[in-house]
């Protein structure tokens, strides 16, 4: 059928990792195509839009404008902090930051796959500026980032793979190239319909680097990492305003209070139905009033046979 000649011809994420020179075996959804596979061109745009009351939200774009993915924040759920991406309403990965390796002084994100499997982690070194360490779904290090590294270019964020061969490198709001003259951006060059800074990633490709995430079905890793750089800076700024975390402390609110409401219906149920099966007894007065000190008042009942 024309449906499955389709699903033939698609690439999947074995016959990726296998074109791959090093790389880890993907995940069982990856695998059978339950989650799709995303390819990114070797340059990315990551833009963000003005957050709303319950979300934010953001997009990545290729150099002609065309929208490759978004990605969402959902302010009242229980894990806010997390990001969803998604291509045409479909889940593609998620990331999530846990305190799993809070020992290694760092703060861990975890990306995982459509249906929650673990993937990939990278881990912000602190003291200083955009560094980053990525790590496989084993723990093991591969690949890391410097920022002001080039004399020639301070400003970029240059990704490396573990021989230190690069992998890629960002720059906010666009890549400087020889061309450019030395010219320097602030935050007058923001686009108006921007939320927060842009971001221009490109990749370098195989003939730099024998790291799979070079290849164009692996090079999210390194795109989601530069959005967490754009989210932290929007925070530190105030680009994203104050509104988010309002939301965010009444989600939580709201999330202590249902478990409280559900409890107390429970325990109305099983008091309503312990009634039903155990009525209280005739002879008991259940008016305090007719009762004193001196004993139940009650009124007397008619004899049997009396006249």
């Amino acid at each position: 059928t024309p449906v499955a000649a389709e699903a033939a011809l698609r690439p999947t994420a074995h016959t990726a990792h296998v074109t791959g020179r090093q790389g880890q075996p993907p995940t069982a959804a990856i695998d059978s195509l339950d989650c799709p596979v995303l390819l990114l061109p070797a340059h990315v745009q990551l833009r963000a839009k003005a957050a709303g009351a319950l979300q934010r939200e953001g997009y990545w774009q290729d150099p002609g404008g065309a929208t490759l993915v978004t990605w969402t924040q959902e302010f009242l759920r229980l894990s806010p902090e997390k990001l969803y991406y998604s291509r045409n309403a479909e889940l593609l990965f998620e990331t999530e930051p846990t305190d799993r390796w809070q020992e290694q002084q760092g703060d861990v994100t975890v990306l995982r796959d459509c249906v929650g499997v673990p993937m990939y982690s990278f881990r912000i070194r602190r003291g200083e500026r955009y560094a980053y360490d990525v790590f496989d779904r084993d723990g093991a290090l591969i690949a890391r980032s410097i920022y002001n590294g080039s004399t020639y270019f301070p400003k970029q964020l240059v990704f490396l793979d573990k021989a230190g061969d690069p992998l890629a490198i960002a720059e906010a709001p666009e890549i400087m190239r020889p061309t450019t003259l030395g010219r320097t951006w602030s935050h007058e060059d923001r686009n108006l319909e921007d939320a927060m800074t842009v971001w221009e990633v490109m990749f370098y490709d195989a003939r730099h680097s024998k790291s799979a995430l070079v290849q164009a079905q692996h090079r999210w890793v390194i795109a989601s990492i530069v959005q967490n750089c754009a989210l932290i800076d929007a925070a530190a700024d105030g680009s994203i305003g104050s509104g988010s975390a309002v939301v965010q402390a009444c989600a939580w609110i709201i999330a202590s209070l249902v478990p409280l409401t559900i409890a107390m219906v429970l325990l109305e149920a099983c008091r309503h139905n312990y009634r039903l099966v155990h009525p209280p007894s005739a002879d008991k007065v259940s008016n305090m009033f007719l009762s004193s000190t001196y004993g139940a008042v009650a009124v007397p009942r008619p004899r049997i046979g009396s006249d």
